[in-house]
C-alpha cells in the first residue's frame, strides 16, 4: 500500500517517542493497533456482505440486450423439415 522502508519507520518512531514521551507511547501504539484491527474487521465484513448479495442475484434472469428472441411455442426454424 505505502512504500515505507526501514529508515522511514525509524524516523517516525523517533518522532513519536520525542512528541509523546516514553510513558504515553505504548498506550498510543496499542490504541492505534486496535483501531487498525477494527478497520480490517469492518472491511472484511463489508466484503463478505457484498459477496453474499452478489451471490443471491439470479443470473439466469439477466439476459444480454443483444440476445435474439426465441419462439414462444417451443418450435424453432431448424427442426422443420425442408422440401
Amino acid at each position: 500500500m505505502f512504500d515505507v522502508g526501514f529508515w522511514e519507520l525509524t524516523l517516525l518512531a523517533t518522532i513519536a517517542l520525542l512528541v509523546l514521551g516514553p510513558e504515553r507511547l505504548p498506550a498510543v501504539v496499542t490504541s492505534i493497533g486496535r483501531m487498525m484491527g477494527r478497520a480490517r474487521s469492518l472491511a472484511r465484513g463489508l466484503k463478505m456482505q457484498i459477496e453474499r448479495e452478489m451471490n443471491q442475484i439470479n443470473t439466469t434472469d439477466i439476459k444480454p440486450k443483444n440476445q435474439p428472441k426465441q419462439p414462444r411455442d417451443g418450435s424453432d426454424d431448424e427442426s422443420k423439415p425442408t422440401e
